[in-house]
């Protein structure tokens, strides 16, 4: 029986290491188990023109490294790859548009995100989040058509103006007179607004434009240009778009 006791003493030690050894692991920051969360729209409409943004965070630990690919349906590229700085915890990852990969007439794209941080758990490889987002290319701004407009406007008084446009990713669409910001309330559901606006009496002259944006952040102006009377207490109205 004295032969049996220190065997067990030992099988005693290596239980009490080993559960010493999963508490640690379990209760240890340095084994935290939260992914690095990613906040980005699902599905999102870009013009090309400005990078993508996208905010990453590690709420428990740190971040470590971070890739982005872009691809089509034949293609795919690496748009971004690379190491956070030490002790980061959030960032702004930016996704800039590869022009001479993929062709001009390209619609549709798929982002996939992948960042990791610097916990041990999972083998020491770390938590990882990946995430996909479908991504529409959109490059024209809105379209506006005039529907109906007051023919002149007095100084100091109120003119009306009625719209429509076929804008599918409309995002935004009122009337701007100087700095003044008029609203529009759509009146059919094919997108056709109307807006009632006035001519500020700190204001010796006038002008209105039509603002239309979309969700890819593409904006027309649909200017109206004025032709003052000589004492300058009424203008008529014409009609002229610009796209930005």
């Amino acid at each position: 029986m004295s032969k049996k006791r220190p065997k067990s003493i030992g099988i005693l030690v290596v239980m009490f290491l080993l559960a010493a050894a999963g508490t640690y692991i379990w209760f240890s920051p340095k084994f935290e188990r939260s992914k690095p969360s990613v906040e980005i729209s699902q599905d999102i409409v870009w013009n090309t023109k400005e990078p993508l943004s996208i905010n990453v965070e590690d709420s428990m630990g740190t971040l470590k490294d971070f890739e982005l690919t872009l691809s089509s349906d034949k293609k795919s590229v690496v748009v971004g790859r690379g190491d956070f700085e030490p002790n980061t915890k959030r960032g702004t990852l930016l996704v800039k548009y590869p022009k001479s990969i993929f062709d001009k007439e390209q619609k549709i794209l798929k982002l996939k995100i992948s960042v990791t941080d610097n916990s041990l758990w999972n083998l020491f490889m770390g938590n990882e989040s990946r995430k996909s987002i479908n991504i529409q290319i959109d490059r024209t701004a809105p379209k506006v058509d005039i529907l109906a407009n007051s023919y002149s406007i007095t100084y100091g008084g109120s003119a009306a103006v009625a719209f429509c446009t076929d804008e599918k990713h409309l995002k935004d669409i009122y009337v701007e007179v100087g700095k003044k910001r008029f609203e529009a309330t759509e009146f059919k559901k094919d997108g056709c607004f109307a807006a009632l606006l006035a001519w500020p009496l700190s204001q010796k002259s006038f002008e209105a434009d039509v603002v239309a944006k979309d969700m890819a952040s593409n904006t027309s102006r649909t200017i109206y240009l004025y032709t003052s009377e000589k004492n300058n207490t009424k203008s008529h109205i014409s009609v002229l778009q610009i796209g930005l």
